[in-house]
């Protein structure tokens, strides 16, 4: 039957002409999500390390914390520079006639001893600090001990050494005081005495005749400060012209000084694995601290470092598979974890001040043997363990004053590579 006259007829249009419009609709829509995703992924992904080549090196010299650093140049030249450093940097100071190494203040600053005398560098430039001539002869710069004390070494020909300090503070020194025995003698350090120099604060060690000694030259504290010291609280009203010495009796392998600035870690080599133990210095007690060693080896050098909130002691130690492998130690508790388990050794350990990232060398080298050897660089994020290891780069193996080492409160690692000098700047993400 035909429509009437007054019946609307409706035009239907084809259905592909729809099918296409709705396509390419679809089609944007997937193509936008896909975009965004992207920007995203690249906005929010991990940054790979980002390495700045800064010219020749021989050898580094750092404080931990701090942002400062020194290069040794070919040619004897130091150089200063810091964690702002580019490849067109200049550096901030070029220090020349240096007797010895340069010395890092806590603030920033440089110490350093040449032909003119005991000098600062700072921003402003060197400031002479005391004369030459004033100086014992052979005197060399052992370093500052927490902020104020400069330590001096100077040589007898005999190869020991005697020691002497002085305040520095407000820009100035005072005078120098050699280092004696309550008698008056002077305290004779060998040359194998392996001085450490704390930077936690006014305190030395070395290797004793008897063994670890401790020195300390400003009050180390007490644990109750309402408590009256006791007889044997040598450390407790210690200064520079009256020092305290306490010594670790029989224990002469290996220290580090404790972040705490009151106790010094000394090895105790018993079998197996041997064990560490707190020397205080405010009394001399001496107190189980872990099972462990610190991982000395006539191959590469030591190291250690310290992370996290209760402190660990973080350090490479001889392994029942003799092996350097590395391992974090509980200052209360005794506890220890392993970082990982390989037949490889593992050393060189640097830890940045956030306690986020730690950087490593790993090699095969025989303990007993002189071959030589090459070593990987690694560093990993604690934040990200999953994430594995990222490798820095490879090197000849076994020198020191060669880093990794973590400058300032960035993550910034710098490292001397086959004679070249690298910055390396990691992702800044927040601690975990």
């Amino acid at each position: 039957m035909l429509p009437s006259p007054s019946t609307t007829l409706l035009r239907v249009a084809p259905l592909g002409r729809d099918r296409e419009a709705a396509g390419r609709v679809h089609l944007g829509m997937v193509v936008a999500v896909v975009v965004v995703v992207l920007v995203l992924a690249w906005l929010f992904a991990p940054r790979g390390p980002v390495v700045t080549v800064l010219g020749p090196a021989e050898r580094l010299i750092t404080r931990d914390g701090v942002a400062t650093f020194v290069v040794g140049r070919p040619g004897g030249v130091w150089e200063v520079l810091d964690d702002t450093a580019s490849a067109e940097d200049t550096g901030r100071a070029l220090l020349t006639d240096v007797v010895g190494r340069p010395a890092i203040h806590p603030s920033g600053d440089v110490v350093l001893l040449t032909s003119v005398g005991l000098q600062c560098w700072s921003d402003g430039g060197l400031t002479l600090l005391c004369e030459r001539a004033a100086l014992p002869d052979d005197a060399r710069l052992s370093g500052v001990a927490g902020d104020a004390l400069i330590v001096l070494q100077h040589d007898f020909v005999d190869g020991s050494h005697r020691l002497s300090t002085a305040r520095f503070e407000g820009g100035s020194l005072q005078p120098l005081v050699p280092l004696v025995h309550s008698g008056g003698a002077p305290v004779v350090v060998s040359a194998e005495a392996g001085l450490l120099v704390s930077r936690f604060g006014a305190a030395v060690a070395f290797r004793g005749e008897d063994g670890w000694e401790a020195w300390t030259f400003a009050p180390v504290g007490l644990d109750d400060p309402g408590k009256a010291p006791g007889p044997r609280a040598a450390g407790a009203h210690a200064s520079q012209d009256s020092p305290a010495r306490v010594v670790a009796e029989g224990l002469s392998t290996q220290a580090v000084f404790a972040p705490d600035g009151v106790h010094l870690v000394v090895e105790d080599p018993l079998p197996p694995v041997g064990s560490l133990k707190l020397l205080s210095m405010k009394d001399g007690g001496l107190a189980f601290m872990s099972h462990g060693n610190l991982g000395h080896s006539r191959r590469v050098p030591d190291s250690h470092a310290f992370r996290g909130d209760p402190v660990l002691l973080v350090n490479p130690r001889w392994h029942r598979n003799d092996h350097l492998q590395i391992f974090s130690h509980h200052f209360l508790g005794g506890g220890q974890l392993q970082f990982k388990i390989a037949f490889l050794h593992h050393y060189a350990v640097s830890i940045s001040e956030d306690g986020r990232w730690m950087s490593y060398c790993q090699s095969d080298f025989d303990e007993d043997g002189d071959d030589a050897f090459v070593e990987d660089l690694y560093v990993l994020d604690f934040g990200e363990p999953s994430r594995g290891a990222s490798h820095l780069g490879r090197r000849a193996g076994g020198r020191a004053d060669v880093g990794p080492r973590f400058i300032g409160s960035r993550p910034v690692l710098v490292s001397v590579m086959d004679g070249e000098l690298q910055l390396v700047r990691l992702a800044e993400t927040e601690s975990p």
